[in-house]
């Protein structure tokens, strides 16, 4: 008699069979979940990183209205061929949807801002990465905020930077897709995502 041990439609483990009294190996598809189904890489730097926040005010913890998704000019990893490095968008569709993990890794360049520069804001620098569905819907961020007031006039601060954030996005209707968009608040003229900056999606569930 053969043995086969199964488990839920959403676990790890799906089906497994083993050899029956006679040897024979009974096999069946598997889906084995959670696993990494997309990464995407930089490798050079990505210019022109949005400074579009409200700024009639100190920025605080602000969310900028028009940040920059981020693109990747390296592709390691894709799966279910839905991740598109040059635009930064993963799309799930009518086999893949579920519930995913996204990563998100930004190495940045230099945070300058001169005091004096800016009298309402002086010595402030900052920087913002959101994980988003579907273009709009904010699903988790990170932020760098940097504030040096003890600078004398028209001293400066410069600081290079990591900032990570993750979340856990509803992807459960085809069509579904997430990416990533940062903007920084900085007199730096180089406004940038540079090499090292990643993303990684694993897909965790489906949608049952």
């Amino acid at each position: 008699m053969a043995l086969s041990l199964s488990g839920t439609s959403t676990g790890s483990l799906n089906n497994i069979s083993v050899p029956n009294e006679t040897g024979t190996l009974a096999t069946t598809s598997t889906t084995i979940l959670p696993k990494i189904v997309a990464v995407g890489r930089r490798t050079t730097s990505q210019s022109g990183i949005s400074t579009a926040w409200d700024t009639s005010s100190s920025i605080g913890y602000k969310t900028p209205s028009n940040p920059t998704t981020i693109l990747y000019d390296s592709q390691i990893l894709d799966t279910y061929n839905q991740f598109d490095p040059t635009t930064g968008i993963f799309t799930v569709d009518a086999s893949t949807v579920g519930w995913y993990e996204v990563r998100f890794h930004w190495q940045g360049n230099s945070l300058i801002r001169p005091e004096g520069s800016d009298p309402t804001k002086t010595a402030e620098a900052r920087a913002f990465a959101g994980i988003y569905k579907n273009n709009t819907s904010l699903q988790g961020r990170g932020d760098f905020l940097e504030d040096e007031q003890g600078l004398s006039a028209g001293g400066e601060d410069e600081t290079r930077f990591g900032l990570d954030c993750s979340a856990i996005v509803d992807l459960t209707t085809s069509g579904d897709n997430v990416r990533v968009r940062c903007a920084m608040y900085t007199t730096s003229a180089a406004k940038q995502a540079e090499n090292g900056t990643s993303i990684t999606i694993t897909r965790l569930t489906d949608a049952s």
